[in-house]
């Protein structure tokens, strides 16, 4: 695991906290982060030197702008301006038609596009649910 991988036990290491662990869980719990971020959170921790030179798991979220994004609205406004986007081009407006003439498939790679355009920091069930609901509406549109 991760702190295998830095050569540390959680009773033998220089960084991690109790409290820093409490923190990180309750963001966890919170879904404030994902697991990814949770992650790159823990060994963002274990490079420090010690456990004062460590910075709180909370401030290194608020500082890398990791809180993952689980706002309905947002997501759903990400997703439309996806969809705008791929209607923009003969490509993207040929996967639009596939994907409404049933090549389900291709929800993955809108889906995939709206995740990049949050950076990686979408809380993906809600995401999921936020582009069927942009599609389905898109199709009643056209």
């Amino acid at each position: 695991g991760i702190l295998g991988k830095h050569g540390l036990t959680l009773e033998h290491n220089r960084c991690l906290s109790p409290k820093q662990i409490a923190d990180i869980v309750s963001m966890l719990q919170s879904e404030t982060i994902s697991y990814k971020t949770g992650k790159r959170l823990l060994e963002n921790i274990l490079e420090c030197e010690d456990e004062v030179h460590a910075a709180s798991p909370v401030d290194i979220v608020e500082k890398n702008c990791w809180q993952q994004v689980s706002h309905e609205g947002t997501l759903v406004s990400v997703s439309e301006e996806v969809l705008s986007f791929l209607e923009t081009s003969k490509k993207g407006r040929s996967m639009l038609e596939k994907y409404f003439n049933g090549q389900e498939k291709l929800f993955g790679f809108f889906f995939g596009q709206a995740m990049e355009r949050l950076n990686g920091l979408a809380h993906p069930i809600k995401l999921r649910k936020a582009m069927q609901k942009a599609l389905d509406s898109w199709e009643r549109k056209s």
